[in-house]
């Protein structure tokens, strides 16, 4: 858990990937977080969070895409800190072809931004082997990874608007 299920001090992890990032030091195209809380939002979050918020924010200002997961609270209508904040990319989790595959315990709603797979996901488990996990922190590996390749050919590429990703229908 982070901080109790809270987002405690791990907005200080993502300023020092900032630090590193406008230092020269590591050229950074995207920030992952598999993470979230207990309480979840059916508007932005940005307030309950500031200094976590500020630093997503701040690495969007960079040219650094910001992805998260939805969370797995099986909402129809709310998702986890931090992927309701403004400028970071909320995946929920599908299985199969939409519409009837969204997973059942993907949070969703009118913050969700992207789908991913994330039922059945083949990856390493605890003993080194091979195994299958289920979760929305299976999903947003996915959509950074192609955030990733889309950089890779676009290098002038810039994080998009996500209220424009948001405008679209809601699932």
């Amino acid at each position: 858990s982070v901080a109790s299920r809270g987002l405690g001090d791990v907005y200080k992890r993502q300023e020092h990937v900032i630090d590193l990032h406008e230092s020269g030091q590591f050229h950074v195209d995207a920030i992952h977080m598999s993470l979230g809380t207990d309480a979840i939002y059916s508007d932005l979050c940005d307030w309950k969070y500031p200094e976590f918020s500020n630093a997503c924010q701040a690495a969007h200002l960079l040219g650094i895409s910001v992805v998260s997961s939805s969370g797995n609270g099986s909402s129809s209508t709310s998702i986890e800190a931090p992927g309701c904040f403004e400028n970071v990319v909320s995946v929920g989790a599908v299985k199969g072809v939409l519409p009837e595959a969204l997973a059942d315990f993907s949070n969703r709603g009118s913050l969700l931004d992207l789908l991913a797979p994330g039922e059945e996901v083949l990856s390493s488990g605890p003993d080194g082997k091979a195994s299958t996990w289920d979760g929305t922190s299976q999903a947003a590996p996915h959509v950074t990874s192609a955030v990733l390749l889309l950089r890779q050919i676009a290098p002038s590429l810039i994080p998009v608007s996500y209220t424009h990703l948001r405008a679209h229908e809601t699932l």
